[in-house]
């Protein structure tokens, strides 16, 4: 007996769905445990659920659309395969693609637009702390010394 295939919920536009919403309709609509539906809420953002039967994905199709979010179920054999996420410190446009960084040592990769899904872009605070030595004169009996001690400094830089 062939298994039964499975689906996914998609959002159609780009909106904000109450957590609490999501995680009813996939409660009440799909039959999920309270547990998976509460972490699938939080961290949906336009997959709202996965491998899901036709009936669940109806389910919840079904509760979202009744608080005028308009979703739709694909098999999950449509889904487009995702690679991870990779991050980098900075990257060129290129008529062919995006260049980015391959190593520490200059080299670059260039990544094809048919290649490149999201490009996401932000400010990111760095901290360092660095411990900077210092000369500091102390009294060791009748004598003056100076000693070498080191200080933390902390540093903080924003970085796009």
């Amino acid at each position: 007996m062939p298994a039964e295939p499975v689906f996914a919920l998609l959002q159609t536009r780009h909106e904000r769905i109450e957590p609490a919403v999501l995680q009813d309709a996939l409660m009440d609509g799909a039959g999920m445990p309270k547990a998976d539906a509460i972490r699938a809420a939080r961290r949906c953002r336009g997959i709202l659920a996965e491998r899901l039967t036709h009936k669940q994905g109806e389910g919840a199709r079904g509760s979202l659309t009744r608080h005028k979010f308009e979703t739709i179920l694909v098999p999950a054999e449509q889904m487009m395969k995702l690679t991870p996420p990779v991050s980098v410190h900075w990257l060129q446009v290129d008529d062919a693609g995006l260049i980015v960084p391959a190593d520490y040592f200059g080299r670059t990769n260039k990544v094809p637009w048919p290649n490149v899904f999201v490009i996401s872009s932000g400010l990111v605070a760095t901290s360092i702390e660095e411990r900077k030595p210092h000369e500091v004169e102390e009294i060791r009996g009748r004598r003056r010394v100076l000693v070498t001690e080191y200080k933390a400094e902390r540093k903080t830089e924003q970085q796009h």
